[in-house]
């Protein structure tokens, strides 16, 4: 029931388009992230450029053997692999204690507690199916609709 403003249409174009200049800019974090990773990806293609020279002056080997190895360091040098996390759910007189490593596990390992494992299981799985849909409609007079 207000009565709205009287506004100059060009001052509100004005910070309209001040306002989308804002929303294309890239935010700086992520411009130093990517920066970050251009400037590590370089520094392992020049290790792998001199490694390459040192195969190439190599006099033992083929060219189609100094050919595959080239190929392979240069393809092993611009893959980007995530580190694998493994999860290691928490029993009850472990959990309060510090967490050791799980027994052949290498490489990076979380301690998770076993609700948590189970109610994300219940989220990505059995959500949608249609024997939780009944049993969670059973004693109610409607059906499921799909």
């Amino acid at each position: 029931m207000r009565r709205h403003p009287e506004v100059d249409p060009q001052a509100v174009e004005y910070y309209r388009n001040k306002q989308k200049d804002i929303n294309v800019k890239t935010i700086k974090k992520v411009v130093e992230a990517k920066a970050r990773k251009k400037r590590l990806l370089m520094k392992r293609m020049s290790k792998a450029k001199k490694r390459a020279a040192n195969i190439m002056e190599n006099e033992d080997l083929g060219s189609r053997e100094k050919g595959k190895e080239i190929e392979r360091l240069y393809k092993k040098a611009s893959s980007t692999k995530k580190r694998e996390v493994v999860y290691s759910v928490a029993k009850k007189f472990v959990a309060a204690k510090r967490a050791k490593r799980p027994a052949g596990v290498k490489g990076q390992f979380k301690q998770v507690d076993p609700r948590m494992k189970k109610e994300s299981r219940a989220k990505r799985g059995n959500a949608g199916s249609k024997r939780v849909q009944k049993r969670r409609l059973k004693g109610k007079k409607t059906k499921p609709t799909n």
